[in-house]
């Protein structure tokens, strides 16, 4: 039997046809205990307040039973995540967990992740394992769909599901263990150039949900390891206990695993007198390029434009959910009290009665009141809890509430006995106490779960502050310079310029093109300069009929429009065509609305 004490739930459901709340008051006493006797060493902060409070139980080596509490904060991450995936145009699907092992055989990594690989017959002796990642079944799917156009791609499937890695040596509790839940995210792109800007818009919306989550992160360049590939970055949460070492510089940004690096290195680090540091971090995400890696084994392929069959170039991405849940636990806490991103917090408020005694009644129905006033506000539904255990003193509680993480407590103490009556609202991570009435307690904690976005990101404390008000010129890789001077001079009656060593740029109103001869560029450059790589939006004045009417004189093919768009400024009609490279040109004019 456990041995515990409990908070009271009430729980709340709208009904419709009476639009009112009505309470329904659900002991939890075996599902919000306080002590608990582990069997297991603690090896870190996280485990400790985890088992110890009854977020999680050990189920076996490894693997750990997650209790109501702790899935609550698991499912509100988990709905985050999902919100970060969908905003750039990813699809949720499930793949089974266990996989055929013939696709791992095929790819070689059957032998290659060796006794990591959880692996199993059926009773027909076929090999299956219990799927670490997902980059052969979700290949061999796209490889299964036939007669797919490249006007299919960007394509991006991302699930969240249950995952598996025999470790040898698990630890530190929901950090490194042998199963976990794991968001991992497929992309098929076209073509490499495609390939990439994909994964810098995933990386940037990972940088945009750490930041929701208020984390301090760190991303550096990474080892593609046994997944392969191009192209790798990790996202690290610094802490000490941390398996990964990290190479930083704070002065440029530059950072890199130095697992990939062997010792340090300068060789990313251009800045003078600079000194690299080393730190370590929790690895919580982990980008990947492909390439066709995966897409030439199982024969991933679509139909470009000229008909023929060409390989899909692919990236993965992956976040340790749990892990993530976990390590936050770990860099966010105290020693003795646990402390969670506010927008997962399991329950945002705890409201506390007075102790049994003088005027009980009148504290309690107070209490009663609080409540009902903040469950009636939209973003506070569910998420306040009432310790109605009042046998207890109000600090015993308090110190309870603050332990399991509570971002706000409301005490209804002597105070409230007042008139009007005052409420104790502590504001438990900056241990911040108020005295405020009921009105003004609703008022601030109205808009508690609304997410507040502020970069966190340890290398970028340098830019803070610091405003993009325009565009003063940008880059083109071209085949052939003298070519591209004429295009964009007869079509589109751009100024050729010339400036120091010769180099030639294309001036427009008050901005630019510097154009550099693929293979000579001028350093610095882009990571991956390549012609037809771009996609241009200028502005016009003329119409979009006389725009089609001026190509057409020019003998350049209008790819698509006039069709509407948004621009900038508001609503725009745009023109579509190619330069001598490919690159994608949209010349578009505002509607009359914008203009004005």
């Amino acid at each position: 039997m456990m041995s515990c004490s409990c908070f009271r739930l009430v729980h709340s459901r709208c009904q419709m046809e009476q639009r009112r709340w009505c309470h329904h008051r659900l002991s939890v006493r075996d599902l919000f205990p306080y002590s608990c006797n582990p069997m297991q060493p603690m090896t870190s902060k996280s485990q400790k307040l985890l088992i110890y409070n009854r977020l999680i139980h050990p189920a076996h080596p490894g693997a750990y039973t997650l209790l109501p509490v702790i899935t609550r904060a698991l499912e509100k991450l988990v709905k985050l995540i999902d919100e970060s995936m969908q905003s750039i145009g990813a699809q949720k699907i499930v793949m089974p967990c266990m996989t055929a092992g013939e696709l791992w055989k095929k790819s070689e990594r059957w032998d290659i992740v060796g006794s990591e690989l959880f692996k199993l017959q059926d009773r027909h002796h076929v090999d299956y394992c219990l799927g670490p990642t997902h980059e052969e079944p979700v290949t061999a799917l796209m490889a299964s769909t036939s007669q797919l156009s490249y006007k299919t791609f960007p394509l991006k499937l991302y699930q969240i599901t249950r995952k598996f890695r025999d470790e040898k040596s698990p630890k530190y509790g929901l950090l490194r263990g042998r199963e976990f839940d794991m968001k991992d995210m497929y992309t098929f792109d076209s073509s490499e150039a495609n390939a990439i800007e994909t994964y810098e818009v995933v990386c940037e919306a990972y940088n945009k949900l750490f930041d929701k989550l208020g984390l301090q992160f760190i991303k550096v360049n990474g080892d593609t390891g046994n997944i392969g590939g191009k192209l790798s970055h990790e996202y690290h949460l610094p802490s000490d206990i941390g398996e990964d070492t990290l190479v930083t510089c704070d002065k440029c940004g530059y950072g890199a695993n130095k697992a990939m690096l062997g010792i340090k290195s300068r060789e990313s680090c251009k800045i003078e007198n600079c000194e690299l540091q080393e730190r370590h971090g929790i690895e919580v995400g982990h980008a990947f390029l492909l390439g066709t890696k995966y897409s030439s084994i199982f024969g991933s392929t679509y139909l470009g434009k000229d008909g023929k069959p060409q390989l899909t170039e692919m990236g993965c991405y992956g976040i340790g959910v749990t892990r993530l849940l976990a390590a936050s636990v770990e860099i966010l806490s105290l020693d003795d009290q646990i402390r969670w991103p506010k927008p997962i917090a399991p329950y945002q408020a705890c409201i506390i009665p007075q102790i049994k005694g003088y005027k009980a009644d009148v504290t309690n129905d107070l209490a009663n009141q609080m409540y009902d006033r903040l469950s009636a506000c939209c973003n506070l539904q569910g998420e306040v809890v009432l310790d109605d255990r009042t046998q207890l003193t109000i600090g015993g509680r308090m110190q309870q509430a603050k332990i399991m993480g509570f971002p706000y407590v409301i005490a209804v103490g002597k105070t409230a006995l007042e008139t009007p009556p005052r409420l104790e609202l502590v504001t438990v991570d900056t241990n911040e106490v108020d005295i405020l009435s009921m009105d003004a307690i609703v008022e601030k904690l109205a808009g508690v779960t609304k997410i507040e976005v502020k970069t966190t990101r340890v290398n970028e404390d340098s830019v803070k502050g610091v405003h993009v008000t325009g565009l003063d010129h940008l880059v083109l890789t071209v085949k052939d310079i003298e070519m591209t001077l004429e295009f964009y001079s007869e079509v589109l009656g751009m100024e050729v310029v010339t400036f120091r060593e010769n180099r030639k740029a294309l001036k427009f109103g008050n901005q630019k093109i510097d154009l550099h001869e693929q293979g000579k560029e001028f350093e610095p450059k882009a990571y991956t300069p390549t012609p037809g790589s771009a996609d241009i939006c200028l502005v016009s004045n003329c119409s979009s009929e006389d725009i089609v009417k001026h190509l057409k004189a020019c003998d350049v093919p209008v790819e698509d429009g006039p069709v509407e768009r948004t621009g900038a400024l508001g609503p725009i009609q745009s023109v579509y065509f190619r330069d001598p490279d490919n690159n994608l040109i949209e010349m578009s004019n505002y509607q009359q609305s914008a203009k004005d």
